[in-house]
């Protein structure tokens, strides 16, 4: 399981580990579910919800090297990614059955402004 603050993050890296598990890994197949929303953690180590159980089932429902995600939480997409209409998934613990997309391309980063190499540099003194 793979928690991401942002979903375009998430998916990032979703479909980046799966192509690197084609290249890397067969015969062994990748299969990914991912699902947005609230998660709770759960004694330091776990997380539980929802959303955490939704992208549970759409990974045993995904096919080998396959990214579903539910169809209703497609907006924002990084840039690459083609969501490509799958058939409805009937998922255990879930009422009704659950409209999905298969996720694939070559998801295009955003630079950002990230702060995060200033922790690796030496401190500047003048």
């Amino acid at each position: 399981m793979i928690v991401a603050i942002d979903q375009s993050d998430g998916v990032t890296a979703a479909l980046e580990l799966d192509e690197q598990a084609r290249r890397e890994c067969a015969p062994l197949a990748l299969r990914v579910g991912i699902a947005s929303g609230y998660a709770l953690l759960f004694e330091g180590d776990d997380y539980v919800g929802r959303s955490v159980n939704l992208a549970a089932r759409l990974c045993d429902a995904a096919g080998p090297y396959e990214v579903l995600m539910p169809a209703d939480q497609i907006d924002g997409l990084p840039e690459g990614v083609v969501a490509t209409p799958h058939d409805d998934v009937t998922l255990r613990g879930f009422p009704e059955p659950v409209p999905t997309v298969a996720l694939s391309g070559a998801p295009i980063s955003a630079p950002r402004h990230d702060t995060g190499e200033l922790w690796t540099r030496s401190p500047y003194v003048a």
